[in-house]
């Protein structure tokens, strides 16, 4: 059983989607239709990859735990995936795509972990984050 988020971390999760889904809204072009179907679908992808962390934190961590959870966040990614397709064309899909594997590939080269290939081939052709505040 997945454990309960918190109203906290329920707030923090739209918190982040609201921002991710404002510059997603931006740089896709997005419709209001399309940001209106997109969003239900990040928040459940938001709280199902909080759920998933909280798990596997409270375990041992264990080459096989990490791969189990590598296993989970992959599927989750892929159900999103699929889920989105619904909602954006397929330029918006390709691009959406190739903005969070490069960010995926930011993430990884910062916290020290090994970037996978797929993710590595694509930040090497991504443009390079804008780091400036706003």
């Amino acid at each position: 059983m997945a454990p309960a988020l918190s109203e906290a971390d329920r707030a923090s999760i739209r918190t982040a989607v609201d921002r991710e889904l404002k510059q997603m809204a931006d740089s896709l072009k997005l419709t209001q239709d399309q940001r209106d179907k997109a969003r239900p679908i990040l928040l459940d992808q938001g709280y199902q990859l909080k759920q998933v962390r909280t798990r596997y934190a409270a375990m041992e961590k264990t080459p096989e735990t990490t791969q189990a959870m590598t296993r989970d966040i992959h599927a989750l990614r892929a159900a999103t995936d699929a889920k989105l397709a619904q909602v954006f064309t397929g330029e918006q899909m390709t691009e959406y795509k190739r903005m969070r594997d490069a960010a995926l590939a930011r993430l990884r080269t910062k916290v020290g972990a090994p970037a996978t290939p797929a993710a590595a081939d694509t930040a090497r052709h991504a443009a390079p984050a804008d780091t400036t505040k706003k």
